[in-house]
């Protein structure tokens, strides 16, 4: 099918020359480049399959132009596609489904999403969000708990045979002004029950939605505001030393107003979610720790806090987006704890290829600075254990390559044999079984000589568990109560109700002598705990940091 303007559809050898140049930065590669791009602008676009492929290589482009010429005919691209897309799955059910999960403009998400997130997309785009019913009905699960979003009086309707759920919401809504996923959300907004309890039985419905993403959302045309293109006249940089890279001074930080940090999120929000992803910092950011760093290459990083009630005990948990001329490149997160910071990062499919290493690095290099890390470890999730896309992938020579090492003896003797046989036969390829028995613990890599461990997260969780049990009879609320109380005898000041502080307080309040530690000290440790329930949990991180006397208690 053929738009009006086009006689030649858009082809697979299209397709095929524009990827052989997308890293070709020689002058020749350059001009040829812009000659496919301005011919692709004249192909109907009636395949979509060809579409996303398109697509897909555009975004490429749009991260790592040659020049501003090129960088354009990308954003006019996606601007094109982003239109033809909607009257496109409009007119065909097939071009529709095969679209569906792409993210580009005009094309359906399906998903399930956290009550908290869904509640934030219904007020943000109300007229793009919907259930998707199957014969009237959300599922077994749903109507088990349906009693919990009505009033007893009408428990026995609910029983009524002649309607489906999907008639008794609407007959339920009334004049509700919204979808019927708004109401629904609405009404577990109200039940009563809030928290992680509440998360937890609305995540277990696997409640489908189906998104149809507008252009600001989508992945063809979502940047970050503000963004300026930076061009590869040089090519692609690849990272030399990463200690030298993470180590260099960060340029000053954007200061972000409020509405600023708003708009920051809902990118950052919209980014993860229309790749059916999602993560706790992202839905339950503090606002107020919103920061933003423009960095060399036509790097960002975007990094946020979680609100107060919903922090970690014990680490602070700082996600991040990693955007290129202000385009999402990827994300991750990093839990801190003393000099230590462990980081995980996911790299869109669309940009391999390109400086993801370097992209990396630059966030590294914003920990270090933010948090004063000295060591950077990985989790074995992020290149292999329980995730099998990243053992497809090779995720574990990612972090090789850039000086990541496991910290146990037998797995670091297998990983240097093993990239020993990468180095002789670039056709080697780690097998499955190898890659998944490297990713049986921690790899790390240290800035600076003489870095220590840090105490061990879940023996101080186990021995907070037994602490409890054998003093409160198992209690937890009386326990919190007792520690908070003696915490502030003990410092000489006022703790607080946040639930940060209420859960620090007991590790603090177990320390054996810590009442005969010296005015100075308790008074540091107990400025600690405060600032974990305070507005800004970077002060928490700082003071810990520099409470070595907790840290000794701790090991």
């Amino acid at each position: 099918m053929a738009t009006r303007n086009s006689t030649v559809e858009l082809s697979r050898s299209d397709l095929e020359v524009l990827r052989s140049l997308r890293t070709d930065y020689s002058r020749s590669g350059t001009a040829r480049k812009k000659r496919v791009l301005r011919q692709l602008m004249r192909r109907g676009l009636g395949d979509a399959v060809l579409i996303r492929e398109y697509h897909e290589a555009l975004l490429f482009l749009a991260a790592y132009p040659d020049d501003q010429e090129v960088w354009g005919l990308s954003q006019k691209g996606h601007r094109r596609i982003a239109a033809e897309v909607r009257r496109l799955t409009r007119a065909s059910k097939t071009a529709d489904r095969r679209l569906e999960n792409s993210g580009i403009a005009g094309s359906r998400v399906t998903c399930h999403y956290s009550l908290d997130l869904l509640a934030w997309m219904v007020e943000r785009f109300p007229r793009e969000l919907e259930f998707d019913w199957e014969d009237g009905s959300l599922g077994d699960d749903f109507e088990e708990v349906l009693p919990m979003l009505a009033s007893r009086v009408e428990g026995d309707g609910l029983m009524a045979d002649h309607l489906t759920t999907r008639e008794w919401v609407r007959k339920a809504r009334g004049r509700f002004r919204g979808s019927d996923l708004a109401w629904i959300v609405s009404r577990f907004q109200r039940t009563g029950v809030k928290g992680p309890l509440l998360d937890r039985v609305f995540d277990s419905l696997e409640l489908p939605v189906v998104w149809r993403v507008g252009a600001k959302a989508s992945r063809t045309l979502g940047r970050l505001p503000g963004a300026r293109a930076f061009c590869h006249v040089d090519g692609i940089r690849k990272l030399g030393a990463i200690q030298e890279e993470v180590m260099r001074p960060v340029p000053g930080e954007d200061r972000v107003s409020a509405a600023e940090a708003k708009r920051l999120m809902e990118v950052v929000r919209t980014a993860l979610a229309v790749r059916q992803r999602e993560t706790d910092a992202a839905t339950y950011t503090q606002m107020a720790e919103v920061r933003r760093w423009r960095l060399e290459r036509g790097f960002e990083v975007v990094m946020y806090g979680m609100s107060p009630e919903r922090r970690l005990p014990i680490e602070s948990f700082y996600g991040f987006l990693l955007a290129k001329n202000g385009i999402p490149l990827g994300y991750g997160g990093g839990w801190v704890f003393f000099d230590r910071c462990e980081i995980g990062v996911n790299i869109f499919d669309s940009f391999r290829g390109g400086e993801s290493a370097y992209g990396f690095a630059q966030v590294m290099r914003v920990y270090r600075q933010v948090f004063k890390s000295r060591r950077f470890t990985v989790d074995p999730y992020q290149f292999g254990e329980g995730n099998p896309e990243a053992i497809k992938s090779g995720a574990f020579w990612f972090y090789y390559r850039l000086g990541f090492r496991p910290l146990e003896a037998k797995l670091a003797k297998l990983a240097a044999d093993e990239w020993a046989k990468i180095g002789a036969n670039r056709a080697y390829r780690s097998s499955a079984t190898v890659l998944r028995r490297l990713a049986r613990a921690h790899i790390a890599i240290d800035l600076e000589e003489g870095v220590t461990d840090t105490p061990d997260l879940k023996r101080i969780s186990l021995a907070a568990t037994t602490w409890i049990g054998q003093r409160f009879a198992g209690d937890r609320e009386a326990a919190e109560a007792w520690a908070v109380r003696r915490v502030e005898r003990m410092a000489g000041m006022r703790m607080g109700s946040a639930q940060g502080v209420r859960s620090l307080a007991v590790l603090v309040a177990m320390v054996d002598g810590i009442e005969r530690w010296t005015n100075k000290e308790r008074r540091k440790v107990g400025e600690v705990v405060r600032a974990k329930g305070g507005v800004r949990e970077a002060e928490y991180s700082a003071k810990l940091l520099r409470c070595g006397r907790l840290r000794e208690a701790w090991g």
